[in-house]
């Protein structure tokens, strides 16, 4: 016969506080056994509650199926240390388990970790499998990095976002082969990227709102991406920017001195150009570091007007909606999937190259005059400027020439753009149950409120 019960640590318990031991005897279902067995069973029982980890309430409202205070945060039971023992061997050896964990020494070196928590934070913590990986990083934490870890993994990762979510697991290996300051270096910079992310200006409607702040849409045309509506992730900052950081950590593809160079200028940036940052630290190839690098220097010097603000235009939703006016006044709005990384990446090739050969002023004076142009067209518009740069030198020495340029070719790329927009709003209208009848759409340029 074998009985599992939840193993225990050395850990003393305040009397206030119940014990996990105290409260699972009272959950146990009573079994017919020998009188050998049950004396075996009672010793071990008994060790609990001599050897007993301590508990928040919420653990013991989960025990006796109470229900947590409203208005509560709520996490999952999580995982929790247990041993097996075989009544029917005596002398067999116990085994234990926690989460990967299986060596005692293992485990109570975990929960030792957890100890350094206060309760709220242990909630969060039990979120997440026990496992060598982890528990390396957690020895190489200070109280007050620790602290601020559970933080990151609270707003990263939240109970609901752990289902099947694997980034937790990436961020943990990228993590495990850091230095003692690169690890401490690096959560800083997820606080700043999740702080950034939170205090962002919220986002604006392009097109006059109703008296609700709600707007006046008659009809919205979705564009799947993975099956879902681009609206979904609208709004969700925070997710986007802290995702997007832990994959370029766990494609390590840079140096320790190279990371803390990167973590610097995040910290030192707002949400919209630290969203540029990571989105193109993510995708650069090796070649490419260099000039990444050399023009992340000196974009930090050019005051509002920022490269890498424009740069994260390609991973904003709200820069991919576009809003169209009917000939009655009624509004219909259209969100484009934003570009694959593929298309990232080649569209950061073409900067990083007009950066090498050009120089940064001269980029800025481009970005003037795309800036407010659809993010859909903006990697057509650089691929133009830079064939006929190399085709037609002779149109480009002079200090206007990137204005006269964009006044001869900018306007013929955004309406070949809208019309296809447009013609793609009546085909889906039109396919509906019940067809819109739209008339004459034009394109609602952004509204000044």
């Amino acid at each position: 016969m074998r009985i599992q019960y939840p193993f225990v640590s050395q850990n003393q318990v305040n009397q206030s506080q119940v014990s996990r031991g105290q409260a699972i005897k009272l959950e146990m279902t009573p079994i017919t056994v020998s009188k050998e067995d049950r004396a075996l069973l009672d010793s071990e029982v008994e060790k609990q509650h001599k050897n007993s980890v301590t508990t928040t309430q919420r653990d013991v409202a989960i025990i006796k199926n109470e229900a947590p205070e409203i208005g509560a945060k709520l996490y999952f039971s999580g995982y929790q240390p247990k041993v097996t023992i075989d009544l029917s061997a005596p002398d067999s050896e116990r085994q234990y388990q926690y989460g990967e964990l299986d060596n005692k020494q293992d485990i109570d070196a975990f929960l030792d970790q957890l100890d350094r928590l206060s309760p709220d934070q242990r909630d969060i913590m039990k979120q997440y499998k026990p496992s060598k990986t982890l528990l390396s990083i957690l020895e190489k934490m200070d109280d007050e990095t620790f602290s601020k870890f559970t933080q990151v993994l609270d707003q990263s990762f939240p109970p609901l976002r752990l289902f099947n979510n694997k980034k937790p697991e990436e961020l943990f290996n990228a993590l495990e082969g850091m230095s003692t300051e690169m690890l401490k270096d690096t959560v800083d910079t997820f606080m700043a990227l999740s702080a950034q992310a939170q205090n962002g200006a919220a986002p604006t409607s392009l097109i006059p709102v109703d008296e609700d702040g709600r707007e006046p849409i008659l009809l919205h045309v979705p564009r799947a991406e993975n099956g879902l509506d681009m609206r979904l992730t609208k709004g969700n900052n925070s997710k986007n920017l802290t995702d997007t950081y832990t994959d370029m950590l766990a494609r390590a593809t840079f140096s320790e001195d190279d990371l803390l160079t990167i973590n610097t200028h995040l910290k030192d940036s707002d949400f919209e150009k630290s969203r540029g940052i990571v989105d193109m630290a993510s995708l650069v190839s090796h070649n490419d570091k260099r000039a990444f690098f050399d023009m992340l220097s000196e974009a930090d010097e050019t005051g509002p007007t920022n490269i890498f603000s424009y740069i994260g235009q390609q991973v904003n939703y709200e820069a991919h909606v576009n809003y169209y006016q009917s000939s009655k006044g009624q509004y219909v709005s259209l969100n484009d999937a934003m570009p694959d990384d593929g298309q990232r990446k080649s569209f950061h090739k073409k900067l990083l190259n007009a950066y090498e050969d050009y120089g940064l002023s001269w980029m800025n004076d481009m970005v003037e005059q795309v800036n407010e142009k659809p993010a859909q067209i903006q990697a057509e518009l650089w691929s133009k400027l830079m064939t006929d740069v190399a085709e037609k030198p002779h149109l480009f020495k002079k200090s206007d020439s990137i204005e006269q340029w964009a006044g001869a070719n900018i306007s013929d790329v955004e309406q070949r753009f809208h019309a296809r927009q447009i013609e793609d709003i009546h085909t889906y209208s039109y396919d509906l149950e019940v067809p819109v009848v739209l008339g004459t759409l034009t394109w609602a340029e952004r509204f000044a409120a």
